[in-house]
């Protein structure tokens, strides 16, 4: 992207109040650090379509990558605590943003977190699963022994 391509695109976010635009094209964030984006909003299509499949392409396999997929049988209260824990390493990721930025550029790395919890279960499994036996079915039902003849 070219230099006056940049500004005019960082003219279009500060119109929209989402940062201020400074000196020597330098930028003021105009939005908390913990802002929603509106489900199915230009973000996070954008985000849909690009960043998470590159994302998630990575091999993971620099020194401090983490990638690791956990699945398991949890209740509501169980599921409940990991909603909370997520939420604080959120919280705690944005802080440490925030305490980052009088550090040097340099000495900071582009880092991204995804975090994704739902219920859920991998289809390509549900073929294995047991078959629900249907009790009221008469085709299973003992035969009555009095019957006539």
């Amino acid at each position: 992207m070219s230099e006056p391509e940049c500004v005019r695109h960082l003219i279009a976010l500060e119109r929209e109040g989402l940062i201020r635009l400074l000196r020597n094209n330098r930028i003021r964030r105009l939005i908390s650090q913990d802002f929603q984006w509106r489900r199915d909003g230009p973000i996070e299509q954008f985000f849909n379509e690009f960043a998470e499949s590159e994302f998630l392409k990575s091999g993971f396999a620099g020194k401090r990558d983490l990638r690791a997929y956990v699945m398991g049988l949890l209740t509501t209260d169980s599921i409940n605590l990991i909603h909370e824990r997520l939420h604080a390493l959120m919280r705690e990721f944005e802080s440490l943003q925030v305490k980052d930025i009088p550090v040097p550029a340099k000495q900071r790395r582009n880092t991204g977190l995804l975090v994704a919890f739902r219920a859920w279960e991998l289809s390509v499994f549900e073929q294995y699963k047991r078959q629900k036996v249907n009790t009221h079915d008469s085709a299973t039902q003992p035969k009555s022994q009095n019957t006539k003849k």
